[in-house]
């Protein structure tokens, strides 16, 4: 998708964006879905 040009904004944010460790966001994803969770419960 980035190859094909039509999206300079994408490919810029993708090349030019900052490394996100894997683990850190997976993380932060689920203490997110686990607050989301326990708000509903409570």
């Amino acid at each position: 998708m980035l190859a094909t040009g039509r999206y300079p904004a994408l490919a810029r944010a993708v090349h030019d964006g900052t490394h996100v460790d894997a683990e850190e966001s997976f993380t932060t994803g689920l203490d997110w879905v686990l607050d989301a969770v326990a708000a509903r419960l409570g």
